[in-house]
């Protein structure tokens, strides 16, 4: 119950409230030595440091929500744990150390065809593609794009369009950008995404200039 408060103040960006009942719901499941609540509370007190910034404390409540996930054979607990370890290093500027907790969290949960499988493969895809290991980072996309089509994840989608558009921009396979891009623009219409059409623009803007086609690059200038 106090994680579900946490949960609902969290939703209405209320970090402080939120904070204090993932630490309440800690304390109590320490007391009654719960490692898998241990786990999941340390996980919800981490995310809120992070998006207070707070990277340092954040990473030891993600390592010890980990330890107790492996502790209990807790699989997508741990690859939760691991994502958001990968997260706070690439935060905190290092994205390719990262890369290791992101290929540990494949590992414990590769073929569940489950969220955090997705999120493992996409966010491996983004490392590599930074990286310029473009083939590579393709292989991990399409890996998630099927996983997203299988599950229905139109946002996953969204992301993963967004991310191939991106890295065929990059390297110069402009109507493959433009097929990914448009697919995305769709999706960011029908769910309202402001910020996502805005960076979609970008992507089409760009691919179309450097198409020299002029007039469509005009049309998503923003």
């Amino acid at each position: 119950a106090l994680n579900d408060i946490g949960r609902v103040y969290y939703y209405l960006g209320d970090y402080r409230k939120s904070l204090e009942y993932y630490q309440r719901a800690l304390i109590v499941s320490e007391v009654i030595k719960d490692e898998k609540l241990i786990a999941f509370s340390s996980i919800n007190i981490g995310i809120i440091l992070m998006y207070q910034n707070n990277f340092d404390e954040a990473l030891k409540y993600m390592n010890v929500a980990l330890d107790k996930a492996m502790k209990t054979n807790d699989r997508i607990t741990a690859a939760n744990a691991l994502l958001n370890i990968g997260t706070l290093n690439c935060r905190k500027g290092d994205c390719n150390f990262s890369l290791k907790y992101y290929f540990r969290s494949l590992k414990l949960i590769k073929g569940m065809g489950i969220r955090e499988e997705f999120i493992s493969l996409l966010n491996i895809a983004e490392v590599l593609t930074e990286d310029k290991r473009y083939s590579e980072a393709i292989d991990y996309y399409y890996q998630a794009l099927s996983i997203c089509r299988k599950n229905n994840y139109r946002d996953g989608l969204n992301y993963t369009y967004m991310g191939l558009a991106s890295l065929y921009n990059e390297t110069g396979r402009y109507n493959d950008a433009i097929q990914y891009a448009s697919a995305a623009l769709g999706i960011a219409v029908e769910i309202d995404n402001l910020e996502q059409q805005h960076d979609i623009y970008g992507i089409l803007s760009s691919c179309y200039e450097s198409l020299k086609q002029y007039e469509d690059a005009y049309k998503y200038k923003f």
